[in-house]
C-alpha cells in the first residue's frame, strides 16, 4: 500500500513509523536502531547527509538541503524516558536548519485537536521550542482511528524559516491498511520561494555600526499617535530599520581562526616553501636537482625562522595585553587549549520545566488591582533629564534582549530623537500600560559549579530583556524612589538597592551595635551585655515575592495611582 501510494502521489520523501520491514537498500532507507522510525528517499534524490551512528526511536537525513527527522515515541515510554528521547533529538538537531520533525509522538493536547491534554504534550512543545519549530497540523482532523477511538497523535513540525514554504498539509483519505492516516505535505523549492520568513533573526554586529547613517535614519522617522502598545511597537520598528541600514548582520564563523602568531609574511613564506618543495620533487634525476634542493632547504629555513620570531614577538604582546584585558586573546587561547567541556544550558525538558517552576513560582489570579483614571489626575510627562538619567545607566557592552538591538545603537537613537522616546514613555505612564513586547525575556540557565544538575537551585538564571523596556523600568523606579526615600517610606534599616547605602553600611551598623553592647565591665553592675547575631536567608526571595503584596505595600506608601496602574500592568501577563 505504501509503494502504491508513493507511486500515485509522486512522493519524494516518506517519513515512516512502526515499519515492519525495510523496503529499500540502506542508501535510500534510513532506519533507527530499533526499526521503529525510518526515512525513505525516492525519485533518485541523493541523501546529502546521514547520522554517523543510529539512534533508538528516531532517524534523520539531509535531503535537498532540508533535514528530515522521523520519530516514533511508543506509549510505553515514561515521562522521563520521553524527555530523554526529546533531549537526544534536540542535541542532534541543534545545528541543523532548515528541518522537519514528524512522526507518531503519542502525545495528546487540546492545542492540536485532542479532547484532553496529557503530560507529554507540554514536554514536547517545550523541547521543540528550543529549535524554533512550529506545528503544521491544521484543524482537528484525527490522524488515528482505531478501536480505542480517534485522536491526533501524528504530528509534523517545521522550523519557522521553513514553515512559510510548506504549501499544503493535509490528512489524506487514501487507504493505508493501518489505524493511522497518511499525512501529505508539499515544500516549495527554495529558489522559487519569494515569501518572507515569519521570523527574523535580529542579530547585528555592533562593531560595523555607521553612526551617521544610523542617526540619519532615526532622525527622519516618526511615531504615529495611538495606543501605548502600538507606539512602542512602531518605535522599535524604527530602530530595527535603522539597524538594518547601518549595521551588518552577525555571520557565523565558517572556519577556525588562525593561530595567534600567524602573519601575512608567514603565509607568503609558506606558499614559497610549498612551491620550492614541488620543484625539488619534480627535479629528481635531473641536472638541476641540487639547485632546487638547496632552494627548498633555504625556503624551509626562512619559514622556520619567521615562525620562531613571530611566536616570541606575539607572546610578548599577549603578556602585555593581559594586564589591560584579562578576558582577551590570551584567555581565549588558554581556554581553547584546556579542552574542558563548555558550560551548557540544560536540555532536558522536564528539568527545564521544574527549574522554571521553582525559580519563577506563579501566583494564581495575578495582581487584582483595578484603579480607573480620574479626570484631572496629575500625571507629569517624562522629562529629558529622566530619560538621560535612565539611559546613562545602561552599559554599552551588555548583552541585548530578544530584539537584538545593541545598547550603543539605542543610546545613539535617544540622542538623535529624544522626543519620540519621551512621547512613547509618557503614553505608557498616562495609560498605565507596560508594552507586552518589553516584558518578553530570554531565559538563560547557567549551571553552578559543583552543584547537582537535577536541582533547580543549581542554576544561575539570567533574564535578558529588551533595553528599551529596561529604560522604562528605570524611569518608573526613579519616580517610586521619591516616595520610598521620604520620611515614612522604607525602613532606615533597609540597606539593599538604595542610593548611598550598601552592604558595608549594614556591616558597620552590626559592628557598632556589638561594640556598644560589649563595652564596659561585667562586674559590679557593669554595662557589658551579651550580643548575638541571627541571620536569615530567604531562598529565591525576589522571584517568590507576591505581586499583590507588593502592590499593597506600595499603596501603604501612598504611591500615586498612575504608578500603581503601570506596575500592575508590568506584573500581568
Amino acid at each position: 500500500m505504501l509503494c502504491d501510494t508513493i507511486s500515485k502521489l509522486s512522493i519524494d520523501v516518506a517519513i515512516l513509523c512502526e515499519q515492519y520491514k525495510n523496503l529499500a537498500p540502506p542508501n535510500t532507507w534510513l532506519a533507527d536502531a530499533d526499526g521503529q522510525a525510518a526515512i525513505w528517499v525516492l525519485g533518485g534524490i541523493p541523501v546529502q547527509q546521514r547520522p554517523a551512528r543510529v539512534h533508538p526511536y528516531f532517524s534523520w537525513a539531509r535531503i535537498g538541503g532540508i533535514f528530515f527527522f522521523s520519530v516514533y515515541a511508543p506509549p510505553r515510554l515514561s515521562e522521563k524516558e520521553f524527555s530523554a528521547l526529546l533531549a537526544n533529538i534536540i542535541e542532534e538537531a541543534r545545528s541543523k536548519r532548515p528541518l522537519v520533525i514528524a512522526g507518531d509522538f503519542n502525545a495528546w493536547s487540546t492545542e492540536w485537536g485532542c479532547r484532553k491534554t496529557q503530560p507529554r504534550a507540554p514536554i514536547l512543545l517545550d523541547s521543540l521550542a528550543l529549535l524554533d519549530a512550529v506545528l503544521l497540523n491544521i484543524g482537528d482532523v484525527p490522524t488515528f482511528n482505531g478501536k480505542q477511538g480517534s485522536s491526533v497523535i501524528d504530528l509534523t513540525f517545521a522550523c519557522e524559516t521553513l514553515a512559510p514554504r510548506v504549501l499544503s498539509w493535509t490528512v489524506s483519505g487514501v487507504y493505508t491498511h493501518s489505524d493511522h492516516q497518511a499525512i501529505v505535505f508539499e515544500i516549495e523549492d527554495d529558489e522559487a520561494s519569494s515569501r518572507p520568513s515569519t521570523r527574523r533573526s535580529y542579530r547585528w554586529n555592533a562593531r560595523t555600526l555607521d553612526v551617521d547613517h544610523f542617526s540619519a535614519v532615526v532622525s527622519g522617522a516618526s511615531v504615529a499617535p495611538g495606543t501605548a502598545e502600538d507606539m512602542a511597537s512602531s518605535l522599535m520598528d524604527v530602530i530595527t530599520s535603522a539597524c538594518d541600514a547601518s549595521m551588518s548582520g552577525v555571520v557565523p564563523r565558517s572556519r577556525r581562526e588562525p593561530v595567534y602568531w600567524w602573519t601575512a609574511e608567514i603565509a607568503e613564506l609558506r606558499r614559497s616553501c610549498i612551491r620550492a618543495r614541488r620543484l625539488s620533487q619534480r627535479s629528481r634525476g635531473r641536472q638541476d636537482e641540487e639547485a632546487h634542493s638547496a632552494n627548498y632547504a633555504s625556503a624551509r629555513r626562512l619559514l622556520r625562522v619567521a615562525i620562531k620570531s613571530s611566536k616570541r614577538r606575539c607572546w610578548s604582546q599577549l603578556c602585555n595585553e593581559v594586564d589591560s584585558d584579562i578576558w582577551g586573546r590570551l584567555y581565549r587561547i588558554a581556554m581553547s587549549r584546556l579542552r574542558c567541556p563548555q558550560t551548557r544550558q540544560p536540555s532536558s525538558p522536564l528539568l527545564v520545566r521544574d527549574a522554571v517552576a521553582a525559580l519563577f513560582p506563579r501566583v494564581l489570579g495575578g495582581p487584582a488591582l483595578q484603579l480607573p483614571r480620574h479626570t484631572g489626575e496629575p500625571i507629569s510627562a517624562v522629562t529629558l533629564d529622566e530619560l538621560r538619567g535612565a539611559q546613562t545607566r545602561i552599559k554599552e557592552r551588555s548583552a541585548p534582549g530578544p530584539d537584538g538591538i545593541p545598547n550603543s545603537a539605542l543610546k545613539i537613537a535617544i540622542a538623535a530623537r529624544p522626543d519620540i522616546f519621551l512621547r512613547v514613555y509618557t503614553a505608557c505612564l498616562e495609560t498605565g500600560v507596560f508594552p507586552t513586547g518589553w516584558k518578553r525575556q530570554r531565559l538563560v540557565l547557567l549551571p553552578k559549579p559543583g552543584k547537582p544538575p537535577d536541582e533547580p537551585s543549581s542554576y544561575h538564571r539570567l533574564c535578558m530583556l529588551d533595553t528599551a523596556g529596561k529604560i522604562l523600568e528605570r524611569i518608573i523606579c526613579g519616580r517610586l524612589e521619591a516616595f520610598t526615600e521620604r520620611p515614612g517610606g522604607l525602613s532606615e534599616r533597609q540597606y539593599g538597592f538604595r542610593w548611598g547605602r550598601s552592604t558595608i553600611d549594614a556591616i558597620e551598623d552590626v559592628i557598632s551595635t556589638a561594640r556598644e553592647a560589649i563595652a564596659g565591665k561585667r562586674w559590679c553592675r557593669g554595662t557589658k551585655k551579651y550580643c548575638s547575631v541571627v541571620t536569615l536567608d530567604v531562598r529565591n526571595a525576589f522571584n517568590s515575592a507576591r505581586w499583590d503584596n507588593i502592590l499593597t505595600a506600595l499603596r501603604r506608601l501612598l504611591v500615586p495611582d498612575y504608578l500603581l496602574r503601570i506596575i500592575s500592568s508590568y506584573f500581568s501577563a
